[in-house]
């Protein structure tokens, strides 16, 4: 049946509208200057375009949530009775329906946060709306209405929607963060709930500007790179969401200092720093493995250590896994057969050191994302196995994390470990810098 001219403008009016887009100030945040080393740089419109369209995204799409299953069943009881004529009763229904709606409680669901809401958080999350079913059961409800040429019922339906949506924006939806209230808004925007989105942009400015506030302070003798890239990220998202007038110059530049002073190896006032060495040898075969040498940094006062090489700009301190050669040999009561040339295959990797602070000195981790070494044997399965072994040894003991309880004071210069078990010596050395 073609639709009536009455009814060609309700196709406009739809509930919800999936193509609008939350209103971002990315000219703004793509002012915010972004310092690397030595230099500064703009952030960039590309660089904040991202940042803001990973605030709008966070937020599941409340124009295609499935409604209850309830619901899903009355409404298309009430699409059958619209088909066959019997709008009265399809309309009471409806209305009945949206009644039921009204009553059923919200249920609370906390927020996932998503990267600019924490902006030292590296991954997107989406946020979901499990607690806005109340909403997404209207907005199936009003398109219901519509599809049925019920323009009242589809308007009543419309409105219920934008209230539970603000009802669990405001209550139930477990928001925190800017992140989280950017996308709040950008949900109530598709609704074109604007009184919503004007609320939830109000709360993502007070987060962004707390959140700044908090990025501004860092600690001056662990300072590193991801402290910086921190507070730019708030810097952006403050600006896109019109949190800030101005961005906080003494701030950053108090940031990138003391990331100089590290890089310099100048400590502050109650900041010490420490050099470290380790290596495991087999003593049977002098086979050896090499953490070169590393420095970490030691607040005590506040309880941190920071071991990033370059203050976070590089990928770790290098280490060596050596390499050996040898032979497979089977000893049994009959004698020796020599099955073959073993070898271990090293090479280079990057390690970090990090770890606690108590008044009895530090613990620390020792730890490689790329430690790795090929143990090469014979085909016969015993010297398979055992250089499976070996394999699984190098890998896990490289990569760690080691755990080194390291006992010294605030007046202590150096401590070495020195321990040999089953013919394999590993020697810790730490000594204070400054």
């Amino acid at each position: 049946m073609a639709l009536a001219p009455a009814f060609a403008s309700a196709a406009t009016s739809a509930p919800c509208r999936s193509s609008a887009v939350l209103s971002l100030d990315v000219g703004a945040a793509a002012r915010i200057p972004e310092a690397s080393g030595a230099t500064t740089a703009p952030v960039g419109a590309a660089r904040a375009a991202t940042i803001a369209n990973t605030l709008r995204a966070g937020v599941g799409n409340i124009c295609t949530m499935p409604p209850t299953a309830h619901v899903a069943s009355e409404l298309q009881v009430i699409s059958s009775l619209y088909a066959a004529g019997q709008r009265a009763t399809a309309h009471g229904r409806l209305i009945a329906l949206l009644a039921q709606i009204k009553r059923r409680p919200v249920r609370p669901q906390p927020l996932a946060r998503i990267l600019a809401a924490a902006p030292c958080k590296a991954a997107r999350v989406d946020v979901k709306l499990k607690g806005a079913t109340k909403a997404a059961d209207a907005l199936k409800a009003a398109a219901a209405a519509l599809q049925a040429h019920d323009q009242a019922a589809a308007d009543q339906a419309t409105a219920q929607a934008k209230a539970a949506y603000g009802e669990w924006a405001d209550n139930g939806s477990g928001a925190a963060s800017a992140g989280d209230y950017v996308a709040l808004a950008a949900g109530a925007e598709k609704l074109g709930a604007g009184d919503t989105a004007n609320r939830m942009l109000d709360k993502a400015r007070a987060a962004a500007d707390a959140e700044l506030k908090a990025r501004s302070k860092v600690d001056k003798c662990t300072a590193s790179a991801a402290d910086l890239d921190c507070f730019t990220k708030a810097n952006v998202v403050a600006e896109l969401v019109g949190a800030s007038d101005s961005v906080d110059l003494a701030a950053a530049g108090d940031i990138a200092q003391s990331l100089a002073d590290r890089l310099n190896h100048k400590t502050p006032a109650g900041c010490e720093e420490w050099s470290f060495t380790m290596k495991a040898v087999d003593t049977t075969t002098g086979w050896g493995i090499t953490w070169g040498a590393g420095r970490f940094r030691v607040n005590r006062k506040t309880g941190v250590i920071d071991g990033s090489q370059a203050a976070g700009y590089g990928k770790g301190w290098g280490g060596i896994i050596g390499n050996w050669n040898g032979r497979c040999i089977e000893t049994t009561p009959d004698g020796t057969t020599d099955l073959g040339p073993s070898a271990i295959v090293g090479g280079a990797f990057h390690y970090t050191i990090d770890g606690t602070v108590d008044g009895g000195g530090f613990y620390l981790q020792i730890a490689s994302p790329d430690g790795h070494a090929d143990v090469q044997e014979p085909a016969d399965p015993i010297c398979q196995w055992l250089g499976t072994l070996a394999q699984q040894f190098v890998d896990l003991f490289v990569s760690g994390p080691n755990e080194i309880d390291v006992p010294v004071g605030p007046n202590d210069k150096t401590f070495t470990v020195d321990n040999s078990d089953g013919g394999f010596t590993l020697t810790v050395t730490v000594t204070r810098v400054s």
